[in-house]
């Protein structure tokens, strides 16, 4: 059996090892940015919650 990490966008994702398979929800992909030692990679991205533009551009619903 494979070992699969679903990241989540909540606080405790900076300790995401990347050591397996990684699927991330929604904002999860903005890590990279965040991350000093370089280390990222996410296998598979589910976006929920979006809204299209006129232009095709694509912005992420807050629930706050």
């Amino acid at each position: 059996m494979k070992d699969l990490i679903i990241l989540g966008t909540g606080h405790t994702r900076e300790k995401c090892p990347y050591d397996s398979e990684v699927w991330g929800v929604n904002g999860a992909y903005s890590e990279r940015v965040k991350r000093k030692d370089g280390i990222f990679r996410m296998d598979k991205l589910f976006l929920t919650d979006v809204l299209w533009t006129a232009s095709g551009i694509i912005h992420l619903i807050s629930r706050i």
